[in-house]
């Protein structure tokens, strides 16, 4: 037992999907240890890497949203952890898989090694 949570109703929240982006952060916090940033990260760009997963999370979850999204933002703004938290949560809460392409051999291993 966990902070007056048992293991089984841990492994039942990590399970279940978020209804929305404050749950999904605090789901990241709890499960991942990972504080993803809710703001912008660079101050020359728009890039919020919380607003990413967000964006893509509720598509998966509602089917509603847009189908495809491109993403560009600075180096260092936290794109391959974004996209390596986006697939944990697109196997475990939607049973999805999926293939990570990198423009480079260490972007693909950085996102393995997340």
């Amino acid at each position: 037992m966990t902070n007056g949570v048992s293991d089984i109703d841990r492994l039942l929240l990590l399970y279940e999907p978020c209804a929305s982006k404050e749950v999904l952060k605090a789901h990241i916090k709890a499960f991942l240890k990972i504080d993803m940033p809710d703001t912008a990260v660079d101050e020359d760009s728009t890039s919020n890497p919380m607003e990413l997963i967000w964006s893509i999370y509720h598509t998966m979850h509602t089917g509603e949203g847009p189908q495809r999204i491109v993403v560009a933002s600075s180096r260092n703004s936290m794109k391959t952890l974004s996209a390596a938290i986006i697939r944990f949560y697109s196997m475990i809460h939607f049973r999805r898989s999926g293939t990570h392409l990198a423009a480079t051999m260490d972007q693909s291993q950085s996102l393995l090694m997340y």
